[in-house]
């Protein structure tokens, strides 16, 4: 019988970077916007992932009578598709375009920087992955470098240990010519908690290596600490890529 913790690395880690690709293709739902009246409307909805930017743009047709104003830019709303529920806490709609040939019609435009789950909760096992432009080495920077398993893979070029009461891993991964920097809580955590931290250490590893990675940070949620397939998740994008080309002195 196959144990649980005997699959490659890359099977376990397969379903969360699939997400990730899966979600930066376009998707077409039901857009429930919440306006600032208390009033809801509903339009049927394009996401798509920006590359340049690092965010996702999204599109829907207006009525010329529906109640929403082209002077509110900020809104938030809920996209369901395929079953799913995103929340989207800050949509700054941009632009407001004739259809050509419909004159009770407009598209409308806007940029979506951060979503998630509506069943995001905290206390869960959670894991922060940063695709990142090339590899971050600190391997040959940071004490306690360990080599630890991921299901059947000895692991090294990552850091393992303690951080202000937080059990974690820290590492980087490569697949389909894709960099990721993963952030791994090994026990049950709180959210915001884990996110600010998670910054924290892209932040300072940015100032260790040179170069700071990562124009965007997705959350995982799983029910148990294997981390196979996740149950939820977040979005949010984060500030550019950054380098000066050296390296901090220690």
């Amino acid at each position: 019988m196959t144990k649980r913790n005997s699959k490659p690395a890359l099977l376990i880690l397969k379903s969360t970077l699939d997400f990730i690709e899966n979600l930066k293709q376009p998707v077409s739902g039901k857009l429930r916007l919440e306006l600032t009246d208390g009033a809801v409307e509903t339009h049927d909805t394009e996401l798509k992932y920006n590359e340049m930017r690092g965010d996702y743009t999204l599109s829907f047709a207006l009525n010329l009578s529906d109640r929403i104003s082209t002077d509110t830019v900020y809104q938030s709303g809920t996209l369901t598709y395929e079953g799913h529920d995103l929340y989207l806490p800050d949509i700054f709609l941009t632009n407001f375009t004739n259809h050509v040939g419909v004159e009770d019609h407009q598209k409308v435009t806007g940029i979506c920087g951060e979503m998630q789950m509506e069943k995001v909760t905290t206390g869960k096992y959670l894991r922060v992955v940063i695709p990142v432009r090339s590899r971050i080495r600190f391997d040959w920077i940071l004490e306690n470098n360990h080599t630890f398993s991921i299901g059947n893979m000895h692991y090294r070029g990552g850091w393992q240990g303690r951080y202000d009461n937080a059990s974690l891993r820290i590492y980087p991964f490569k697949t389909d010519g894709q960099h990721y920097l993963i952030i791994d809580h090994e026990e049950a955590t709180e959210y915001e908690e884990f996110i600010d931290l998670a910054l924290a250490i892209r932040n300072g590893l940015g100032y260790l290596c040179g170069q700071i990675q990562g124009e965007n940070l997705w959350v995982f949620m799983y029910p148990d600490s294997y981390k196979d397939q996740p149950e939820a998740f977040s979005f949010r994008t984060i500030r550019k890529f950054n380098t000066n080309g050296f390296a901090a002195v220690l």
